[in-house]
């Protein structure tokens, strides 16, 4: 942070995005699959309980070969400034994807998924093996690494999707 001069003291903060790049989020790999072409991807999903509607990149939708309706939507971030304003972006809006984990175990439906240019997490904030070694009640849990980016946010709106199948206590 810095100090603007003046005669009241402002701070500015310098992060952007979701933050600090050290920080961890929850972050896991999947499989999306489309019921209209049958294809399946592996790609990275964020859980966002902060967000209230899932979302796909672009590149994601193409892979998938999906080619649903055209829509337009208000989206909202903690970045605006138009109080009241509504910006209205054009996202294509996807009814039939499914997603479960890489062994592919149990599919389970995704709620009306928007797309978006991308999905605003870093590399760096995909938790790996190596980050869970260093807590030793973690040592049980398998994190397996796929070479790709964050391809799927899902909202609260997938609460089914967001239950954790095990806790472990610190």
């Amino acid at each position: 942070m810095s100090v603007v001069p003046g005669s009241a003291k402002q701070e500015v903060c310098g992060y952007t995005g979701a933050g600090e790049t050290d920080c961890l989020l929850p972050v896991v790999p999947v499989k999306v699959k489309s019921r209209n072409s049958g294809r399946s991807i592996e790609t990275y999903a964020f859980m966002d309980p902060g967000s209230t509607a899932p979302f796909c990149t672009e590149d994601l939708r193409k892979k998938l070969n999906e080619k649903e309706k055209l829509t337009r939507i208000s989206l909202s971030t903690m970045g605006e400034n138009n109080a009241g304003e509504q910006k209205l972006i054009t996202s294509y809006l996807l009814t039939d994807l499914e997603v479960c984990n890489l062994e592919g175990e149990e599919y389970l439906r995704l709620l009306k998924v928007f797309t978006h240019s991308n999905i605003p997490v870093q590399r760096e904030n995909i938790p790996s093996q190596q980050n869970l070694q260093k807590w030793s009640y973690l040592s049980d849990v398998n994190l397996p690494h796929i070479n790709t980016n964050v391809g799927l946010l899902i909202g609260a709106n997938n609460s089914k999707l967001m239950e954790p199948c095990v806790m472990i206590s610190s």
